[in-house]
């Protein structure tokens, strides 16, 4: 039997589902012995995977259950009054500079370093009472800013 024979005969969305499956049971497992033969069985699907990707009979994105690169969501702007030169301002809430990776311990602590990398980008802690943790921006083109942000956060992720 040739590889591509061998190969012709795999369900390979069952078979990345199946690696995902094993990949959480090694998580959740307390045995060593159980992790060490779970790790061989998918170092085993890994290699069915490379080949059959190597000699090209399938595509990357048929063989692997590939992230999908998700759009982060809108930032929510409110317009407020124009600065002394009549310039546009707008706030955000600082929760938009702050990822996933970013756990402190307190709510200061994450807002000092969102403050600090809307600094960046032209922000400014937002002092008024109505709007909890916001940063304020002057800008003409919230579009773009949001773009800008988006693009920072990029490299904090």
């Amino acid at each position: 039997m040739t590889l591509a024979e061998f190969l012709s005969k795999i369900d390979f969305n069952l078979l990345s589902e199946q690696k995902l499956q094993l990949l959480t049971m090694i998580e959740y497992s307390t045995f060593d012995q159980d992790k060490e033969a779970m790790t061989g069985i998918i170092n085993l699907i890994d290699h069915i995977q490379d080949s059959a990707v190597l000699i090209g009979y399938k595509a990357e994105n048929e063989v692997f259950l590939l992230k999908e690169e998700v759009a982060p969501d809108p930032i929510d702007w409110t317009r407020k009054d124009n600065d002394v030169n009549g310039n546009p301002r707008y706030v955000c809430h600082f929760l938009n500079f702050i990822t996933d990776k970013d756990t402190f311990t307190s709510l200061d602590s994450r807002y000092a370093l969102a403050l600090a990398r809307a600094k960046n980008l032209g922000g400014r802690k937002y002092h008024n009472k109505q709007y909890g943790g916001g940063i304020i921006f002057q800008s003409y083109n919230t579009q773009a800013l949001e773009q800008e942000i988006f693009k920072l956060m990029e490299q904090y992720k």
